[in-house]
């Protein structure tokens, strides 16, 4: 294989992916504000996916949050 393969499950910015966190961990403060959506770009990942690789994406996250253990108080 040669050439670049891009690898991406989920496209988030930091407000999406504290949101997520802040709700596994029921954490009162909120997010920062949204990035602006226009500024993401979407990789082309069709190569990676004719190797076999499935992305499992934001539920494989939300799953992965929620069996995490919490972090020591």
């Amino acid at each position: 294989m040669t050439g670049r393969l891009d690898v991406s499950d989920i496209m988030l910015d930091r407000h999406g992916l504290i949101g997520l966190v802040r709700a596994a961990t029921n954490c009162p403060r909120p997010p920062p504000p949204r990035a602006d959506a226009a500024a993401f770009a979407v990789m082309a990942t069709d190569r990676l996916r004719a190797f076999g690789r499935d992305p499992t994406g934001r539920a494989r996250l939300k799953a992965d949050l929620a069996a995490a253990e919490p972090a020591p108080a």
